[in-house]
């Protein structure tokens, strides 16, 4: 029997090992899969993330232009309506008009980039949601026949400043968020990286 141990213990190992080296491979390949299927959602999200920045971006210029379009007609409207004897209500109306016609093509875009994130792209939305909202509630104010309002419009050069400001933090935001190429395992090896600096 002391002859057969040798044998035996050789065909334990090998036994064992091969158990071992089984394991190895199918988690291996488990974990290759696993890494495969995150860098293709991560590509697919990238793509989806791209679109939506691009349509808000084209939304949020066109938005912008609607309100600095009726600030230049402001003067023509306010013109017409001394030559024809109307009122200054009359004036809200058209302003309101202008305004909500200027959300309507930003709200959406601005929904969808804030639902596909990251929290640096959501960040960089509320500021631009909420310069939009404060240069077109000046505008609101301005036209309101009941409050008294700025004649000399000193106020708006300062809302339009911080709308281009709004919009710049967003393009870095996205620009990082783009750039960055998807990795196997989401995005923590780069969280880490950057907190190790």
């Amino acid at each position: 029997m002391r002859d057969q141990w040798p044998v035996i213990l050789t065909a334990a190992l090998g036994v064992a090992g091969t158990v071992v080296v089984a394991y190895i491979g199918i988690h291996g390949n488990r974990r290759q899969t696993t890494d495969q299927a995150a860098v293709e959602h991560e590509q697919w999200l990238r793509g989806q993330r791209q679109e939506a920045y691009i349509a808000l971006l084209d939304a949020w210029d066109t938005a912008v232009s609607k309100l600095e379009h009726a600030v230049d007609l402001w003067p023509e409207r306010e013109e017409w309506l001394d030559n024809q004897g109307g009122e200054f209500y009359e004036l809200a109306i058209a302003v309101e008009e202008d305004l909500v016609d200027a959300r309507r093509g930003l709200s959406k875009p601005l929904d969808r980039a804030a639902i596909l994130g990251p929290a640096s792209v959501d960040a960089a939305v509320i500021a631009m949601d909420k310069a939009f909202d404060a240069a077109s509630g000046y505008l609101n104010h301005q036209a309101n026949p009941d409050e008294p309002f700025e004649r000399d419009w000193h106020s708006w050069p300062v809302l339009m400043t911080r709308a281009h400001q709004a919009r710049r933090q967003f393009t870095e935001a996205s620009k990082l968020v783009l750039r960055t190429p998807p990795r196997p395992g989401g995005r923590w090896p780069i969280a880490l990286r950057r907190t190790a600096r």
